[in-house]
């Protein structure tokens, strides 16, 4: 199951799309909340942010049908010279369904 998974993943780009989705996010934080945006990274440069990709995971809700179902995508904000390097955690949600436009996405700030 899981070589399935990598599979999928890569055949549909997920991880690429997972930090260009990353960077959508964390840029509508950045305007949306600049007050708290220059609080946290006030001497940090965002080329200077890493993304590293802690888990792949395969969602399957709306038990027991399993009709809602997603690849999720967690991802870590990491800078060397912060706060022992961790910023925060991106989680984005790939439907399964191509048809479906029901993805999620979660950014959450330390």
């Amino acid at each position: 199951m899981i070589e399935k998974l990598k599979e999928y993943v890569i055949k549909n780009n997920l991880i690429d799309k997972a930090k260009k989705s990353f960077w959508q996010a964390f840029n509508n934080w950045k305007k949306d909340d600049s007050e708290k945006y220059l609080e946290k990274f006030k001497n940090i440069d965002d080329k200077d942010l890493t993304l590293y990709v802690q888990c792949i995971g395969l969602r399957a809700a709306s038990w027991p049908e399993c009709d809602f179902n997603h690849v999720t995508v967690s991802i870590k904000i990491l800078h060397n010279a912060h706060r022992g390097g961790e910023l925060g955690n991106y989680i984005v949600w790939f439907p399964l369904n191509e048809e479906e436009n029901d993805g999620d996405d979660f950014l959450e700030i330390l």
